[in-house]
């Protein structure tokens, strides 16, 4: 029995939009196209709410996850034990403790370490293939560079 009810609510709703639809007066057209409109303004600010209200949610979840044991915090307990410090950089504690201006620094850090070997490798490749070696210091080799390759 609740199927054939259900079935004959889903047919009826059509023939019902249609009725309402015609029914409509002028203040009926207005109040429906104040609402749409309404809606379009304020959708993006309730958006915006939502999902600064999702990001402290879940800022607050990682937080009490990084009250507990942590991989770094291991990490550090395994250096302390064999006498050698496992992490790299110079932070200690866990991430609650050291803040989260730490790991932008530990970020940084790793970047910049990272372009350096970079740009390292680069000269180097710039030494070989123009067969220059010592000749030529690193300011030198900047402005051969930006000549040869950046004109």
């Amino acid at each position: 029995m609740p199927s054939n009810a259900v079935t004959d609510w889903i047919a009826s709703i059509p023939r019902n939009t249609q009725a309402s639809v015609q029914r409509l007066t002028l203040l009926g057209w207005a109040r429906l196209i104040l609402v749409v409109v309404a809606y379009l303004v304020i959708r993006p600010y309730l958006m915006r709410y939502a999902e600064r209200a999702q990001t402290r949610n879940f800022e607050r979840i990682d937080d009490e996850r990084s009250s507990g044991v942590t991989p770094n915090s291991l990490r550090e307990a395994e250096g302390a034990s064999t006498g050698t410090s496992a992490s790299t950089g110079s932070g200690s504690g866990t991430a609650k403790e050291s803040g989260e201006g730490t790991r932008r620094r530990h970020v940084k850090q790793e970047y910049k370490d990272n372009y350096e070997q970079y740009d390292e490798a680069t000269r180097a490749e710039i030494r070989r293939v123009e067969g220059e070696g010592e000749g030529l210091d690193d300011e030198d080799m900047d402005a051969e560079f930006l000549k040869k390759y950046c004109t």
